[in-house]
């Protein structure tokens, strides 16, 4: 569902070209990462029953992460990645409810689980990272894009 632009409103009007000149980074190449937003939904009664199906939102252009990631930290079984992230330059053709929909820890049902997955985008094999919103998207009119915080998911097996 695109989100309801103003007509005549001079930023609003600018997301195309911003959206334009965003997506020359991917064409560059200077973009490490993929965005995607996956609903998941399994076929058992629960997250992690079953068989799941993904439905999946890819995120374009492709937005810049504005922290270096989780970082590593020692615990009493190794190192573990943990920490937050903010992705800014996120179109403002999204919704709120398309990037945050449903709120952290509320599934949409209890057979769904909703995350972000960011992918290496050219070949450098990092590894997937999961992640879920720490906060609501928001919407930086100055920049003309949507900036979201996102905390890092354990490793799924």
């Amino acid at each position: 569902m695109p989100s309801a632009l103003n007509p005549g409103v001079l930023v609003d009007d600018l997301v195309e070209v911003v959206d334009d000149v965003r997506a020359l980074r991917d064409e560059f190449g200077t973009t490490p990462v993929t965005a995607k937003i996956i609903l998941r939904t399994w076929s058992g009664g629960r997250p992690g029953d079953g068989t799941p199906t993904d439905q999946v939102t890819d995120i374009f252009p492709q937005p810049e992460l504005l922290s270096r990631g989780p970082d590593g930290r020692l615990r009493p079984c190794g190192l573990e990645e943990e920490g937050d992230i903010i992705v800014r330059g996120i179109s403002l053709t999204f919704t709120e409810a398309e990037l945050y929909s449903p709120p952290p820890g509320v599934p949409a049902t209890e057979r769904q689980e909703f995350f972000w997955r960011l992918e290496d985008a050219h070949g450098q094999s990092l590894r997937s990272r999961d992640y879920v919103p720490s906060g609501p998207p928001f919407p930086d009119r100055k920049r003309i894009c949507w900036s979201i915080p996102l905390r890092r998911l354990a490793d799924r097996g």
